[in-house]
């Protein structure tokens, strides 16, 4: 059996560096275990459990019960939440185990309810000892304050108000740790919530796309020139008329229209160096002319092209 003992006497720092007093004694169980220590401090004597106590060769580190819980609680629900999360992956790989499982699954699932209600109570710890830090920081404050107030007035020494500065200031730096320890506590429970609601969701199958949205799209349509109300629009090729369907083309606006029978008579052969329709731009269309028994000049432009 190990001589605990040998702590008796040294001095107790909690994990941020603050003194808090020296061991006095400690309480052991019937098989020789300790149980509690027994910390003489600025507040008298207090029993603190042992698994809160790690000995070093110097001094004695104390661990706040808020860190052991917020530990206890994010490893016991990081395991469930990793079996989980193994559990529906062997669902999904093979649908024979899905009967199994599903006793495995209402366990895992009962003991996260359980741990959420410990979360619960871990979490009203932590933000009880963020307003006992936060009390101990103004205090902090105000006695430096007041030193310094003291040092200006002549009723404080240089070096009583520097013993102030130096222990104030350390203590600061304490609580600001302890503070930033908590919050990273904190975070890591908001994240893990997040874990556990996203394994417990159902699968959903994946939505399907709108058929109008992804439909195969509608050829590109081409550009359609308006004509002008008093122009009728021509195409500048000889072709576009010579394929016109017969009898007289329609009237546009009470503009008058050769019908197929005058074009045949009076246009000229077809020139061979003609370009497509489409390849070059469409020329201006202008309004005809009555036909006269002479050339027009609609039909001495046709020629000159």
């Amino acid at each position: 059996m190990k001589n605990y003992t040998e702590m008796v006497g040294k001095q107790v720092k909690d994990m941020y560096g603050s003194t808090m007093g020296k061991v006095v004694g400690v309480v052991t169980d019937i098989d020789g275990s300790v149980q509690f220590v027994g910390i003489n401090g600025y507040d008298g004597v207090r029993e603190v459990s042992y698994e809160q106590i790690v000995v070093q060769s110097d001094f004695v580190v104390y661990i706040p019960k808020w860190r052991l819980d917020s530990q206890k609680l994010i490893r016991e629900k990081s395991l469930i939440l990793k079996r989980l999360r193994s559990l529906m992956a062997i669902i999904e790989d093979n649908d024979g185990y899905e009967q199994d499982a599903e006793a495995a699954h209402f366990k895992y699932k009962t003991k996260l309810q359980m741990l959420s209600t410990t979360q619960e109570e871990v979490s009203a710890t932590l933000l009880a000892r963020l307003e006992e830090l936060e009390g101990q920081s103004k205090m902090l404050k105000l006695l430096s304050f007041d030193a310094k107030v003291q040092f200006k007035s002549d009723e404080l020494s240089e070096r009583s108000f520097d013993a102030v500065k130096i222990q104030t200031g350390t203590l600061v730096e304490h609580i600001a740790s302890e503070t930033a320890e908590i919050a990273d506590m904190q975070r890591r429970f908001e994240d893990l919530d997040m874990e556990v609601a996203q394994a417990l969701e159902p699968a959903k199958a994946p939505q399907k796309q709108s058929t109008a949205k992804y439909a195969e799209p509608e050829p590109e349509s081409k550009e359609y020139v308006q004509p002008s109300p008093h122009k009728p629009h021509l195409e500048h090729s000889a072709n576009a008329y010579l394929s016109a369907p017969e009898g007289p083309l329609p009237k546009h606006d009470g503009a008058y229209m050769p019908t197929e029978a005058e074009i045949e008579d009076k246009l000229p052969m077809v020139p061979t160096d003609i370009a497509p329709v489409g390849k070059e731009k469409v020329a201006e269309s202008v309004e005809p002319e009555p036909v006269k028994t002479q050339k027009s000049d609609w039909l001495s432009r046709m020629e000159s092209q």
